[in-house]
């Protein structure tokens, strides 16, 4: 059947083609391709929008013709045919020190200048991402200062957008959704098996995107879209990278090879991690708080607490990790592409290093906590075609199939008996997305069908270090088998009814099948063998965007969203923090929540701008842990621990409200920029905020750029959360904080970086330049101390 699929698409792309001339748009900085560039005829109506290989086609040309090629992030280039002709029908153009707007493709998976979306959205390129060289797809996130990122370990990071967290929030990568039955509610870390190194733009939409992307998009979306495979084109880059404060190393190559049809593009990354070293100034209130004062090692047949000669070395957080990724692109025509994409990445164990750093009655609790080696492996083939029908103006097809596996192994102190339970979860995607203009192109329809299966096994032994004798323990989700369905259809639709005002909409249906079997009474005697979701939800969007002055840009936005029940919330027995343990609920619902979003685009003068975005979002039905009974019984024994029962359950209604702020000021070679961002929630049934919610926090960066040279200086701001204001599930985490709360923090960060010729470029940073000891809310590690960093980047 895939061949059939393959031959009709390359049939129709060859009957529909017609032949033009394709035109080539470059970075002149580093020779990627320029997305979303506007070639246009001069005199003539004829224009046509690079795509994401940096082409556009148009019909042929005649020797006396002017073109214009402009794009938010470059300056505009006036050119001629037979200048064209001259350098092979390619263009560089030059990227502006300051962008002040940009396209994005996340609101409605189509190219879109920022200007018309009424939700808020940040983008980060290439360019970006290569100068903050971050070790993890986690700091990358960080390193815009619009985005908290929690980390319970050093190979770790969960992004909170809004108050949302976990499986509250999307991760997409390349239109294929990573979510999936497993998703947890607590801090997630799987953003960490994306490449950093590979992506060639991150977006974040924030805000309730399920018209778009379904269950779980309530909190925001976070796109990565890693590079792409160039046609005609050959070229290389590897570089080298060291990081003091963990010792870092990380090696990094990329390769493209493409000819007239075809294309490929590798890129492979390993970085090793060893213990990291926080900061020694620590608060002057709280002068011990996050030292290592001790650490197990086993030596003799037995464990044996340590005494850290250096508390600052947060002992065994280090691991290694390997990724890889393959595209292979084909071009039947001009307007018909074939792509495939293979991701993997793989880990050593990466350490679990808050449960580490728990004592009880003054000994280690835990010996060993790893996550065993998390491996990931994502393929997918699609199909984009860009020749008009009465259906569509275009459309892409995007199959996808996700190999993931996980693997929880902990070991209490002076016990020989190591647990270990493992997920397998297979999840199998569709997406057919369409665009359709109407009417000159003032309006847009926006529409698509999508299907999601996902299977999950879940085992659970246990193993005597001593012995190597091996038993059956319960596992992690219900040992019988699990499968989770989404089936959905979305409509979008976005007017320009005059030059200043933009109108959109979109309305999509979601439906959600679930089955978990409960086949094991061994360790558990449920009260029931199954437990199924067969549930429905309809979401919308309203959006509405004017520009009542020339320097003024006003956005309403209302959105809904909705998270249907996963195997992970269902069918999930595990002990979220010390004497506690969380069971199933069969009886849990979809939760949903109201978002109602206000933004102003202020420019002031040609240099300055300043956008302040304003949200409330009302959740209900939320699902939250509570106390809960378990066969009549509030407490139960659970991995060798008597442990108070919780469970997941609808409590009504919560809220979260805030505040962003984002100021640019530029002058010549100089670009000020400041983010703050406040957040408040609370559960309105209990009283009590809610866990996601992270303190003020924001981050002034002033840049300075001359030719090939650039420069920034950065001060990162956190403020205090005290524990009036932690959710109950964090208080139980008190070896993580001081007797107040979360300590604020703010440090002061340095980057350079130089070009030299075409050839090569070298980055160096200085982070946290006071060295600081500090740790962001919720997180179980300290943050890095004085840091310094250097990477060398060869260009072939």
């Amino acid at each position: 059947m895939m061949r059939k699929l393959l031959l009709t698409c390359i049939l129709y792309g060859i009957h529909t083609f017609l032949y033009g001339q394709v035109i080539r748009v470059k970075n002149q900085e580093n020779k990627l391709p320029v997305e979303g560039a506007l070639v246009k005829v001069l005199g003539s109506t004829q224009q046509a929008v690079t795509d994401a290989h940096g082409k556009a086609l148009l019909n042929e040309l005649n020797n006396n013709d002017s073109l214009q090629i402009s794009h938010l992030n470059f300056q505009t280039l006036l050119t001629t045919y037979s200048t064209l002709r001259q350098h092979g029908f390619q263009v560089a153009l030059v990227e502006k020190v300051v962008n002040l707007d940009m396209l994005v493709f996340s609101a409605h998976k189509w190219q879109l200048p920022q200007e018309k979306v009424a939700n808020q959205v940040i983008g980060i390129d290439a360019r970006e991402i290569s100068y903050f060289d971050p070790s993890t797809s986690a700091d990358l996130l960080t390193n815009t200062g619009k985005v908290f990122v929690q980390k319970s370990q050093l190979g770790g990071g969960s992004p909170m957008l809004r108050g949302f967290a976990a499986n509250s929030v999307m991760l997409v990568v390349d239109g294929v959704r990573m979510n999936n039955a497993i998703f947890r509610g607590g801090n997630l870390q799987n953003i960490i098996m994306l490449d950093a190194n590979s992506m060639q733009r991150v977006e974040v939409l924030y805000g309730p995107g399920s018209v778009m992307y379904g269950s779980d998009a309530m909190g925001g979306v976070m796109s990565f879209f890693s590079k792409r495979p160039q046609f005609n084109h050959q070229e290389g880059e590897a570089f080298v990278r060291y990081a003091s404060a963990n010792f870092e190393k990380t090696t990094h190559l990329n390769l493209n090879f493409g000819s007239n049809r075809w294309a490929f593009f590798t890129s492979l990354t390993f970085s090793d991690f060893d213990d990291l070293k926080a900061g020694k100034n620590h608060p002057k209130d709280f002068p011990d708080f996050g030292k290592r004062t001790w650490y197990v090692e086993r030596s003799g047949g037995e464990d044996i607490k340590k005494i850290n000669s250096d508390p600052h070395i947060q002992k065994h957080s280090g691991y290694s990790q390997w990724n890889l990724m393959q595209k292979i692109a084909y071009q039947a025509s001009p307007k018909l592409t074939l792509g495939y994409n293979l991701h993997y990445s793989s880990s050593t164990d990466v350490p679990r290093y808050d449960r580490l750093i728990e004592s009880k009655d003054e000994q280690p609790k835990y010996a060993e906590w790893n996550y065993g080696p998390q491996n990931w492996l994502m393929q997918s083939f699609s199909i984009e075609n860009k020749a008009k029908t009465s259906l569509a103006d275009q459309w892409k097809l995007l199959m996808a199939h996700q190999w993931i596996t996980e693997e929880r192994k902990n070991r209490r102190f002076n016990n020989p008996t190591r647990k270990v339970r493992k997920e397998t979860v297979n999840a199998w995607s569709l997406n057919w997305d369409l665009e359709k203009a109407i009417r000159n192109s003032k309006q847009h329809l926006y529409y698509g069908v999508e299907a999601i299966f996902n299977t999950v096994q879940s085992k659970g032994k246990a193993v005597n270090i001593l012995t190597g004798e091996q038993e059956r323990i319960s596992t992690r989700y219900p040992d019988g088998g699990n499968r989770w369905t989404s089936l959905a259809a979305y409509v979008s639709y976005e007017w320009q009814f005059t030059e200043k005002q933009t109108l959109s909409a979109g309305l999509r249906y979601n439906h959600i099948f679930l089955h978990s079997q409960f086949t094991d009474s061994v360790f558990y005697k449920f009260p029931f063998k199954k437990a199924e979701i067969n549930t429905g939800a309809f979401n919308g969007s309203l959006g509405y965007v004017v520009k009542p002055w020339r320097a003024t840009r006003l956005k309403a936005a209302f959105s809904t969203g909705f998270r249907a029940p996963n195997v992970d919330d269902i069918g999930k027995t595990f002990d979220s923090e010390p004497g506690t343990v969380v069971v199933p609920n069969p009886g849990l619902k979809p939760e949903y929540v109201f978002n109602w979003e206000l933004g102003l685009v202020q420019n002031l003068g040609s240099k300055v701008t300043l956008e302040v975005v304003a949200y409330y979002s009302r959740l209900k039905d939320a699902m939250v842990r509570r106390p809960f009974l378990f066969n009549g019984q509030d407490s139960i024994p659970y991995d060798g621990q008597f442990s108070q029962v919780q469970a997941l359950t609808n409590t009504g209604k919560a809220y979260i409200g805030g505040l962003s702020a984002h100021l640019q000021f530029k002058l010549k070679s100089f670009n000020l920029q400041g983010n703050l961002n406040y957040t408040q929630g609370k559960d309105l049934d209990s009283e009590e905020p809610l866990r996601h919610v992270p303190p003020l926090f924001g981050n002034l960066r002033l840049t300075y750029q001359y030719l090939k040279l650039r420069s920034s200086l950065e001060y990162r701001y956190n403020a205090w959360k005290r524990k009036k204001d932690f959710s109950s599930s964090e208080l139980g985490k008190a070896h993580l904080y001081t007797g107040e709360g979360s300590p604020a923090w703010g440090i002061w960060n340095f980057h350079f970086s130089y070009h030299f010729k075409k050839y090569l470029t070298v980055n160096m940073g200085l982070e946290n330049i006071f060295d600081r000891h500090y740790r962001p809310y919720s997180s179980g590690i300290s943050a890095p101390g004085r840091n310094y960093i250097l990477s060398v980047k060869g260009y072939f």
